[in-house]
């Protein structure tokens, strides 16, 4: 299906399509044009080229995660056309495809390689797709929080002697690791309180509980951000 240098005054619907191939929006203006049971997701090639979709309405339809612009790398036209069709879902009172569009959205301007981006919002983009995929989710960060916290936890309990042990549960050492991993404004006296005879493993234990806190308390705030993320 191609359209192409088309504006939209009436009340266009495309209705009950299920073999679609291909599907390009070129040079057009949907405005409020109504996608009703258009198997979109089963097209091979979707591209939305200098477009408006921000208007259209999708009703048992969705665009696929490869639809492009110009071209497959043209991530910032990829980009605009994801965000008009959050906007349209957005409209549509549909936080579900919302969400996803956004997502994409997100992902596009990460790749984007010719947008105006610092090396910290590079490193922000990445570390929440890594961490919740940009807020989509949870059990990205809690996997992160707990494989982390882990690892930050046996290196303090390495520096205070502890070594691999296979035996019974020890319920005071699962509980402690419990608040370290939860609880990333736990005192380190108080947690810790074996003492070392040697400053640089207490230097390293140290350093080690700091910047677990940091990651326990941003991967807890990525995982609250995609667990609510049907709630506006």
């Amino acid at each position: 299906m191609d359209i192409k240098d088309f504006t939209n005054i009436g009340q266009l619907q495309l209705h009950d399509i299920t073999q679609l191939n291909a599907l390009t929006i070129n040079n057009s203006s949907l405005d409020k044009a109504q996608f009703i049971e258009v198997d979109i997701i089963a097209a091979r090639t979707v591209s939305v080229v200098t477009s408006n979709v921000s208007d259209i309405w999708l009703f048992n339809a969705d665009f696929p995660k490869h639809t492009m612009s110009r071209t497959a790398s043209d991530y910032r036209g990829k980009r605009n056309v994801f965000r008009q069709l959050k906007l349209a879902a957005g409209k549509q009172g549909n936080r579900i495809q919302e969400l996803g569009y956004e997502a994409l959205e997100m992902d596009s301007y990460e790749k984007d390689n010719h947008s105006e981006k610092t090396y910290i919002d590079q490193a922000i983009l990445v570390t929440n797709r890594w961490s919740n995929n940009h807020g989509q989710d949870w059990s990205r960060a809690m996997f992160w929080l707990i494989l982390l916290s882990w690892i930050g936890f046996s290196t303090i309990k390495y520096c205070q002697g502890y070594r691999l042990a296979f035996q019974s549960p020890d319920f005071v050492q699962i509980a402690q690791y419990v608040e370290f991993t939860l609880n990333p404004l736990h005192t380190y006296k108080n947690l810790f309180e074996t003492e070392m005879t040697s400053p640089s493993l207490e230097g390293l234990a140290r350093i080690t509980d700091v910047l677990c806190k940091l990651l326990s308390g941003y991967l807890i705030f990525q995982f609250l951000r995609a667990f609510r993320k049907f709630v506006k």
